[in-house]
């Protein structure tokens, strides 16, 4: 006997007792299985959503973290900007500010003199200590980089109080640059007695003089350098000025040095105003700008004492103008601090004939002549 034979006669209720047994044993497994299947079914059910569960919380924790991360990268980022553009600004507005403020900046302007820097009043002074021919007017500058600018230099001729010329010139780090010909100081022997070791020119070079003089006619202004027989104090250099009708000293010599020494280059003065006060600068260095109508003995030495000062005072921790060093400025100093202040001869603008006047009268012993032109 066979199941299926069995479950046949089952199926058709003729099976015998024994057949019915085996029938209804295979089917009570059945349903055991059955029961055993749907507990396995529903236990995979419930794993199975327990499972998204997890994977979908681990999902949102991993975009979680993906997100503060990209946070994090942005905020470094964006600290790592700022951080650089304070760097760059504090290089910018701090640093270079701060390290250029060892060198000199042409724009500085100590003793709020209008429009006047203390470059300025340098150049002022140095080219009146030694430059008769030239005046400073103005100083104009352009920063080009680190500690470096370009100027523009403005100045006249002090002779004819005309010819207002322009120059180039240069300051990087504290070196200055200028042209050759704004540094010309005047010869060391165009006068008599100004430098030891140079004596007069001779008889035969003051008759050519006097030659050349006596053929120019009187609507010639001459501009030449004149010397005194002997040294004269500022109230006698005053004196001598007051006697020339038609002729003006444009700058004085100024008796620098003892006269069996040589101190070069010869230095001096202008007994007049350069044509621009600087009067503010009078409270540090007297008389260092002095006009016309303060024009004394007193207040001419007191001029040339404050311009020296003034150059000692700059050349100590500034830029140096031309080959001039402290040194010089304080020996000059101690001399006429002790000597007084004299001048062995000057520059004059006057006509031929006043020129030769002076000659005539001895008050002056040599004339070079160093420029003329038609004065209508």
């Amino acid at each position: 006997m066979n199941f299926r034979e069995a479950m046949d006669h089952y199926r058709a209720d003729t099976a015998s007792e024994e057949e019915r047994k085996l029938v209804e044993q295979e089917l009570e497994k059945m349903q055991l299985l059955e029961e055993y299947m749907d507990e396995r079914w529903n236990d995979s059910i419930r794993s199975g959503t327990e499972d998204r569960e997890d994977t979908d919380f681990a999902a949102s924790e991993l975009k979680d973290v993906r997100r503060s991360l990209r946070c994090r990268a942005a905020r470094i980022v964006l600290i790592s900007l700022v951080l650089t553009a304070v760097l760059l600004l504090s290089i910018f507005y701090v640093v270079i500010p701060a390290a250029e403020k060892q060198y000199l900046d042409p724009e500085t302007n100590t003793f709020d003199c209008p429009f006047d820097t203390d470059l300025e009043l340098a150049l002022a002074a140095y080219s009146e200590l030694f430059v008769p021919d030239q005046s400073i007017l103005s100083l104009s500058s352009s920063r080009t980089g680190f500690a470096s600018y370009n100027l523009t230099i403005q100045y006249f001729d002090p002779a004819r109080w005309r010819d207002t010329r322009h120059v180039s010139a240069r300051l990087e780090k504290n070196q200055l640059t200028i042209p050759a010909d704004m540094l010309m100081t005047s010869p060391s022997n165009i006068f008599e007695r100004g430098c030891f070791g140079f004596g007069a020119f001779g008889e035969e070079f003051n008759e050519d003089v006097y030659h050349r003089l006596s053929q120019l006619p009187e609507y010639v202004k001459v501009y030449a350098a004149v010397s005194f027989p002997e040294d004269l104090t500022m109230e006698e250099l005053i004196e001598f000025s007051d006697s020339l009708k038609d002729g003006e000293v444009c700058w004085i010599g100024v008796r620098h040095v003892e006269e069996n020494r040589q101190l070069l280059p010869l230095c001096g003065i202008y007994p007049f105003s350069g044509g621009k006060i600087r009067e503010n600068i009078n409270n540090a260095y007297p008389m260092f700008e002095i006009k016309g109508s303060e024009m004394t003995g007193d207040n001419l030495r007191q001029h040339f004492q404050s311009l020296l000062k003034y150059m000692a005072d700059w050349t100590d921790d500034k830029t140096q103008i031309g080959d001039i060093t402290k040194t010089y400025y304080e020996e000059v100093l101690d001399y006429v601090e002790e000597n007084g202040v004299h001048t062995y001869g000057c520059y004059v603008t006057a006509s031929p004939k006043t020129i030769l006047g002076l000659l005539d009268s001895g008050e002056i012993t040599q004339a070079y002549l160093a420029d003329a032109w038609l004065d209508f």
